[in-house]
């Protein structure tokens, strides 16, 4: 229990994003964020899915609201699940790997390290590139949003 709520706090500190509000004297979908915003969004998901635990996973999203935007929804959510899936199975070939060539005290999953690495690589950053482009040509995004989002 202690360990769950351990978790709990360093997944809620760790993908605290700034929530996306809509303002109409401002850039209303914080554009200029979108980069960091995604790569945390990527980090978060690959710690959940290498949890390996749906029912861990959904409780933690009920509980924090980092990610429930409709920018997230529509342009990231996605592309993130796509992106960890290499990284997760890696996570779970390393880990299966280290249960016979290391101690049982090393032995196991090394999750968060293998999210922030993969966070701070320059896979993630040129995939961040490519969606760059393709982010930049979104001209309505109040449309796209209210196709895929319908209490939009």
């Amino acid at each position: 229990m202690k360990n769950i709520f351990l978790l709990l706090v360093i997944l809620i500190v760790s993908c605290n994003i700034n929530n996306q509000i809509k303002d109409e004297n401002s850039d209303k979908w914080r554009r200029n964020n979108w980069e960091e915003d995604f790569k945390s969004k990527v980090f978060c998901d690959c710690v959940l899915a290498g949890l390996n635990d749906k029912k861990l996973a959904d409780e933690i999203l009920i509980q924090d609201r980092s990610f429930a935007s409709p920018i997230n929804y529509v342009l990231f959510d996605s592309l993130s699940k796509e992106v960890i899936k290499p990284v997760i199975q890696q996570l779970r070939q390393d880990s299966a790997k280290s249960v016979l060539s290391v101690s049982e005290n090393a032995a196991g999953k090394k999750i968060f390290k293998t999210c922030l690495n993969f966070y701070q690589s320059k896979k993630l950053d040129s995939i961040v590139k490519i969606q760059q482009i393709k982010w930049s040509k979104i001209t309505n995004i109040d449309s796209l949003i209210s196709k895929k989002v319908s209490s939009y």
